[in-house]
């Protein structure tokens, strides 16, 4: 590979969260293909996101190179903007249980003491969706026990969460789309009781989303609901029960609407 190619590789890997692999590269390969003054740099950053190394100790690596931030930003991001903005969302991720590598479109912040585990060929973010330019996707799994998955293929569009309580988590299934600013969750985060509201609360419930469902946009899931495969969420909807497979539902709270399944749209849009 070229240098060139090798710089590419090795930013979207610290942008997917994968210091891991990205490191090595930073340390041995890119100083094999050329005289590189920022690769001691980026081995900082890898190192960062990987646990085994501080931001102040990036910052040290900053200050031995004149005007290292801005030269090093201008040079590394080759006046890619959007690359950039995924690279600083990373450095202020805490989550490092991460596995399988999604491609990152929007900057990413990746959180919690749980699993993240992505599928292959699951997608962060879209391009030409209203928000790239803005915001981020949230992925916080708050429970060392609980665990985020996304499957294969799934694309979660612009500015969604996915957040997590625990102690089980959320799964989201292969080639689902995932409109901009969906929030799912499984926790109520806070309890009822006004005398007690500003505590966390215990009540949590995991939530399943099967294979190849759509949920439009700024649609809610909450904790403790199963949505079957190939089923329809309407967009702004809130799910608050499970939703059989390929139903089509809409509303607050949603409700079935139809079907996605031809044979049977008519009886279920006559309910």
């Amino acid at each position: 590979m070229e240098y060139a190619e090798v710089l590419d590789l090795t930013m979207d890997l610290l942008c997917s969260m994968q210091p891991h692999i990205a490191l090595p590269i930073c340390e041995e390969v890119i100083p094999q293909l050329a005289d590189d003054r920022w690769f001691p740099l980026l081995a900082e950053v890898a190192r960062v996101l990987s646990g085994n190394g501080d931001i102040e100790a990036l910052r040290q690596a900053e200050r031995r190179l004149p005007g290292a931030r801005a030269a090093f930003l201008a040079d590394v991001a080759t006046g890619d903007e959007a690359r950039l903005r995924r690279l600083r969302a990373a450095l202020t991720s805490s989550a490092r249980r991460v596995e399988g590598r999604a491609r990152v479109v929007q900057p990413t912040v990746l959180h919690g003491a749980g699993r993240l585990v992505f599928g292959e060929g699951c997608e962060l973010g879209y391009g030409r969706s209203k928000g790239a330019l803005d915001g981020s996707v949230t992925i916080d799994c708050r429970d060392p026990r609980a665990t985020i998955s996304i499957g294969a293929r799934t694309t979660v569009n612009n500015n969604s969460a996915i957040v997590s309580e625990g102690p089980v988590g959320i799964t989201i299934g292969e080639d689902c789309l995932i409109g901009t600013e969906v929030s799912i969750y499984d926790s109520d985060f806070h309890e009822m009781d006004p005398a007690r509201r500003r505590q966390a609360s215990t009540s949590t419930a995991p939530v399943v989303i099967g294979d190849n469902v759509w949920l439009g946009e700024r649609c809610m899931i909450m904790k403790g609901v199963t949505i079957g495969r190939d089923a329809v969420v309407g967009a702004y909807a809130v799910v608050n029960r499970s939703v059989p497979a390929g139903a089509i539902v809409a509303g607050i709270p949603a409700k079935i609407v139809g079907s996605a399944y031809p044979e049977r749209a008519p009886a279920a849009a006559a309910r």
